[in-house]
């Protein structure tokens, strides 16, 4: 995804958590776009991270909510259907089959 498509729908969802009531901060720290805080983050822990699909191979989205599992956050995907549609997925974990 070229470089400012991906800002743009990045911007996209910060307008549309904030109008949700979350306040937006940069994930970078856990390998994510965002992390989302019910309260001002200097008084709450966050309780998502969200990553905006580009391309991820399904090993990076599983590291991705390993990490997100450990530091206790859930992992919320976010799918661009075009510009501006998007589907939001919550991904809990990723179960084998033997």
């Amino acid at each position: 995804m070229e470089s400012s498509n991906l800002e743009y729908k990045k911007s996209i969802l910060v307008s549309h958590f904030k109008s949700l009531g979350f306040q937006v901060q940069d994930g970078i720290k856990y390998g994510i776009d965002f992390l989302l805080y019910t309260d001002n983050p200097e008084n709450v822990h966050s309780k998502y991270g969200v990553l905006v699909e580009n391309g991820q191979s399904f090993f990076d989205l599983m590291s991705v909510q390993r990490v997100c599992n450990t530091v206790k956050k859930e992992l919320i995907v976010v799918v661009f259907r075009n510009s501006t549609i998007f589907d939001i997925f919550s991904v809990e974990r990723f179960l084998t089959t033997q």
